[in-house]
């Protein structure tokens, strides 16, 4: 596992060495020595996982290889895309992601199953360590008035996030003040991450799981406590909009940083195609090619994983998704039936926050992301401890079989 480590740290904060000062993120896509390194960072870095693991055997389930249909099929369009070379590369790193994470699933498996639990949750540990690590590179390198209360962790700040709702979730189940307390740490560390998006999937998340639970009042006590604090938070910043939050200008908030602008030029391009590009897109991951000159701050990225879907795949892409995003709670009470109901919580808290930051961002499958890699590698490991569970199980018991516990 050692290894693993350090080829997950390794890239993370190798990416964070390069960066295309002169990049343009409101035009046409442009190749740079920036972009050639980062793709070969993320080639070793596939590389040296699957040929160390060598294991790769993807689950005999179709719902389960969502992830390999979307990329596949953003390979075969790839000639057809308005960025054929970007697409082409995308698409392939995804499928590569995929399978190192169905490498890694097996891998997983050679442990004992709370060993084997205490890998993920390490490795969880590592990208968001790599993460902050990297952050601070980067700023310090790239960053005007760098300042350690001020980093851009961006996708970091959702996975220290969901580190915290680990350990309120052991609590939950557990008890013991050390999850508390650590989670307290965590959070409070989170908020100099500067991650809008991220708090918001975290409150989200919160929801669904407790939903989950059959919490139902708690969940609703939490939705209506939330809904409270946001109209009361948007009273706020329409009242001192050139005031500055986490780093940001009030304003800034209230037009998402030029997300709904993004959002609404998305569909509106969207509508224009012809039905030939609606139904196969314009391109995986080649939506700013149709967004240019649209008076958007920026293009390289629509930030929403449904809409990226839509435009850079089409009708058909946006299904894949959409089986993607329900999948896993189409198994969740097959899960909790025979494995730990703690560990299954955890499961799918990482996919109800994964998949919520990525209505704000593009992270979560409409770009190959080390969530899809942790996501993937969870899920690959629940599934066969469910198979085995099942085959093991007597039917008569009707009981959850609790053969491991969570870390």
């Amino acid at each position: 596992m050692n290894y693993l480590f350090f080829v997950f740290a390794a890239y993370i904060l190798g990416c964070k060495f390069v960066f295309n000062e002169d990049a343009d993120v409101s035009g046409h896509f442009a190749a740079s020595n920036a972009a050639y390194i980062t793709a070969i960072l993320t080639i070793l870095f596939i590389c040296s996982l699957l040929l160390k693991v060598k294991i790769i055997k993807p689950p005999r389930n179709n719902l389960l290889l969502v992830p390999l249909f979307y990329y596949g099929y953003g390979l075969l369009t790839s000639v057809f895309s308005f960025l054929p070379l970007v697409s082409l590369y995308r698409s392939a790193t995804g499928i590569g992601f995929f399978l190192v994470s169905c490498s890694l699933g097996c891998f997983l498996n050679r442990f004992p199953p709370d060993k084997a639990v205490e890998h993920i949750y390490k490795l969880v540990w590592c990208i968001a360590l790599c993460g902050i690590l990297g952050a601070i590179i980067f700023d310090h390198l790239y960053t005007p008035g760098f300042s350690l209360l001020n980093l851009r962790a961006g996708y970091i700040g959702l996975i220290t996030l969901y580190l915290c709702l680990w350990h309120l979730t052991s609590y939950y189940f557990r008890s013991g003040s050390k999850h508390l307390i650590l989670a307290a740490f965590i959070l409070i560390v989170t908020i100099y991450l500067h991650s809008f998006s991220a708090f918001i999937a975290f409150i989200g998340a919160i929801m669904v799981v407790t939903f989950l639970l059959k919490k139902y009042f708690i969940s609703l006590i939490f939705m209506l406590c939330t809904t409270f604090m946001g109209v009361q938070g948007f009273s706020y910043l329409n009242e001192n909009i050139d005031s500055v939050i986490m780093g940001k200008r009030a304003g800034a908030y209230l037009i998402g940083s030029g997300r709904f602008d993004a959002y609404l030029t998305g569909i509106a391009v969207y509508q224009k195609l012809d039905i030939v590009r609606q139904l196969i897109g314009v391109g995986f991951m080649a939506e700013r090619e149709v967004l240019v000159g649209h008076g958007l701050t920026w293009v390289t990225d629509i930030h929403n994983s449904p809409l990226s879907s839509l435009m850079g795949l089409g009708v058909f892409g946006l299904i894949f998704y959409l089986l993607f995003t329900i999948a896993p709670f189409l198994y969740f009470n097959r899960f909790k039936k025979y494995l730990s109901l703690e560990l299954t919580v955890k499961w799918m808290a990482m996919h109800s926050m994964f998949l919520l930051y990525g209505v704000t961002s593009s992270s979560y499958l409409a770009t190959p992301s080390l969530q899809l890699i942790l996501f993937s590698t969870f899920t690959i490991f629940m599934y066969r401890n469910y198979k085995l569970a099942v085959i093991t199980t007597p039917s008569s018991i009707r009981s959850p079989c609790k053969s491991f516990t969570s870390f």
